[in-house]
């Protein structure tokens, strides 16, 4: 749910891994196994993506 979330929202954007990377300071290619799903995603490592991304963590919450 969370990684797709972030893929739509790279899609939507046009903005490509290299772009991601340049912003956040991740090498591009472990952005690219966490939304490939072959690596998995810290929890700061999340937050500094939604922060390069302008995302809302309460976006990523699930409503009950």
């Amino acid at each position: 749910m969370v990684v797709e979330k972030l893929r739509t929202c790279l899609k939507n954007n046009n903005i490509s891994i290299s772009t991601l990377s340049r912003k956040t300071g991740l090498e591009p290619d472990y952005l690219s196994d966490c939304l490939n799903g072959t690596a998995k995603l810290t929890a700061s490592d999340f937050i500094v993506l939604c922060q390069a991304l302008n995302l809302d963590l309460n976006d990523f919450t699930c409503d009950k």
